[in-house]
């Protein structure tokens, strides 16, 4: 008898195991999901702000960061390439995404002229 005992308490334990084990997936399955559709909306804002910026040739690469830096505090994942990607479309200029950094840090300058980073901003 005791052995038949033992066994459907380690019958017990197990089911409570897995039952624990089925939730946590749940709840990661949920977590995982939920990340997936903040990183969508973000996508989608920063695609939104980016295709808004009207400025001239020069002064967009700026514009758009200093819009990003104000709604995100730094450049999101995959930001850049979306940056440069409309940059290249909207003006009929193909550059590269190393020259847009540049010329988009290159003109973000504080009240007195000076350069600053994206921290500072």
């Amino acid at each position: 008898m005791k052995g038949k005992n033992e066994k459907s308490g380690e019958n017990n334990h197990e089911q409570k195991t897995d039952t624990k084990n089925a939730i946590n997936a749940d709840e990661h399955d949920k977590n995982v999901a939920n990340e997936e559709i903040k990183r969508c909306e973000r996508f989608s804002a920063l695609k939104a702000m980016l295709l808004s910026v009207d400025s001239s040739k020069e002064l967009w690469p700026t514009d758009a960061l200093k819009n990003i830096l104000k709604r995100f505090e730094r450049m999101p994942r995959g930001g850049w390439k979306m940056a440069t990607d409309v940059f290249c479309n909207k003006f009929n200029d193909p550059i590269t995404m190393k020259v847009f950094k540049k010329r988009a840090h290159d003109n973000l300058k504080n009240e007195l002229g000076r350069s600053i980073s994206n921290k500072i901003y």
